[in-house]
């Protein structure tokens, strides 16, 4: 027996692209969308002056494929642009005008995802996987001019993550974890200087015997901010004078389990501000909060769904959706 559907699944994955990684640079607003009519490619694509518009060609389809589930695909830093590239999962450099070049081996065996470029543009900090070994991990930093030489920074955890550099370019924190955890079961939290050849000094970790540790990220005057659950759940902290501090005390959920890399629920403003989300029954609540008073205020709780949280001249991005309407990308 023969039915007339018209909703087939091709004509509704078509309707309801995927949006991802929303990232903000010089002016432009930067984020994934999947095509579904070509083949699962996933674009980059950019807003700016009114105009959204593709930022590769049609042979590049950026996804990474480091925890096989990937995400943190790519970064970007003053309109330099590294991304890693899914048939071959080699990372690319696009300066811009200019067509992208390869900088790390092509078909050799290797992953690479979470990359942060350092202040100065010359190197990019990243996770690389060795699938034919196992699937080893490495942190690496790859100098940004040829011919593009590779260091490896830490290895010996079974996985990595979330290498965050400070916006001075003198520490560098990522998140680290071993079998049989999951990373939102237990991870660490590292802190290291960084030396004038790139190499790494000093470290320090923070590990709760009982809980797991996201999303790091660098404040202005040198101040880091990580959510963890090891109180029972994911709320935001800062680690200051070595000595980690709350910033938010409530009884939900302030992130997703990291399944993928290169989430973010939270955004640094100006003068001491911060916006963060959580999840309370099925619904995600943005907020503000004066980190100085701790004072904090509701800004919406409309969405069903909200993730990337980004800031940029006092203004916040992210990706949301609510029960009657599929993603798209709001400003606050």
């Amino acid at each position: 027996m023969q039915t007339n559907n018209p909703l087939s699944s091709e004509l509704i994955a078509r309707a309801t692209p995927s949006l991802s990684h929303l990232l903000l640079d010089c002016g432009g607003i930067y984020w994934l969308q999947t095509q579904p009519e070509k083949q699962g490619r996933i674009a980059l694509m950019r807003y700016a002056d009114g105009l959204a518009e593709e930022v590769l060609e049609a042979r590049f389809s950026v996804r990474s494929r480091v925890h096989e589930y990937g995400g943190g695909a790519y970064i970007l830093r003053n309109q330099l642009l590294v991304f890693c590239n899914e048939c071959d999962q080699a990372l690319y450099l696009k300066v811009s005008g200019q067509t992208p070049v390869p900088i790390t081996p092509m078909g050799a065996g290797y992953r690479y995802a979470d990359m942060q470029v350092t202040p100065d543009c010359k190197r990019v900090v990243c996770i690389r996987e060795n699938e034919t070994q196992d699937n080893i991990a490495e942190l690496i930093s790859i100098e940004l001019q040829k011919p593009f030489r590779t260091q490896i920074l830490h290895r010996g955890q079974d996985f990595y993550a979330s290498p965050r550099i400070s916006r001075d370019g003198r520490k560098l924190c990522w998140l680290s974890w071993n079998h049989p955890h999951m990373p939102w079961d237990q991870s660490c939290l590292s802190i290291a200087d960084i030396t004038s050849d790139g190499s790494l000094q000093h470290i320090t970790h923070l590990e709760y015997p009982n809980g797991s540790i996201l999303q790091p990220k660098w404040g202005e005057k040198g101040q880091l901010y990580f959510m963890s659950d090891h109180q029972g759940w994911w709320n935001i902290y800062q680690w200051l004078d070595r000595k980690a501090t709350f910033i938010t005390q409530n009884p939900f959920d302030h992130a997703k389990p990291p399944w993928v890399l290169g989430l973010s629920h939270y955004a640094l403003l100006p003068r001491q501000q911060m916006v963060y989300s959580y999840t309370d029954q099925g619904a995600w609540v943005l907020c503000l909060i004066d980190l100085t008073s701790r004072q904090q205020k509701t800004i919406t709780r409309q969405f069903a769904d909200i993730a990337h949280i980004q800031s940029t001249n006092g203004l916040t991005y992210f990706i949301a959706s609510t029960a009657t309407s599929t993603q798209s990308i709001q400003c606050l």
